[in-house]
């Protein structure tokens, strides 16, 4: 395994390991990753139609109705 793959591994490990972490800290607050990312986006400008959050999150319709 040369430098490269080696550092993709290591950068692939800690992508998960923070994405593990992230669950567990939304997970107190009864709030999944999905809806964790579509609040973000709430908050950085309110008043957001499901059609922008669709089109921000490349998600259909059916799942931002889902999330809302």
């Amino acid at each position: 395994m040369d430098g490269a793959e080696s550092a993709g591994l290591l950068i692939n490990k800690l992508a998960h390991t923070m994405a593990l972490d992230m669950d567990r800290r939304l997970k107190s607050h009864d709030v999944t990753m999905s809806q964790w990312v579509m609040l973000k986006q709430l908050w950085r400008q309110e008043g957001r139609s499901q059609v922008e959050l669709q089109d921000l999150l490349g998600l259909d319709g059916a799942t931002i109705t889902g999330l809302v």
